[in-house]
């Protein structure tokens, strides 16, 4: 009878393994990626409105201290 021995870095478990792994690590860091670029997009639009929402919430605040000379007010504001 024959013996047909396998070394281990030439079984066919070893070469399916490591081009699963491969695969499995490229897809993941694709995703990865692509996670990573949607959240930075959505926190910059959200603190980009944030930004064109101060003037709204303290335009008229500081328009008032500023008019009457209320430094006080316009420091707590600020």
């Amino acid at each position: 009878m024959f013996q047909f021995e396998v070394k281990l870095k030439d079984s066919l478990a070893t070469q399916l393994l490591t081009v699963i792994f491969g695969l499995y690590f490229i897809v993941t860091v694709i995703v990865t990626a692509i996670q990573l670029s949607a959240e930075y997009y959505d926190v910059k639009d959200s603190v980009q409105q944030e930004i064109q929402h101060l003037p709204k919430t303290f335009g008229k605040g500081l328009e008032e201290s500023l008019w009457m000379f209320n430094y006080d007010l316009l420091h707590t504001i600020l």
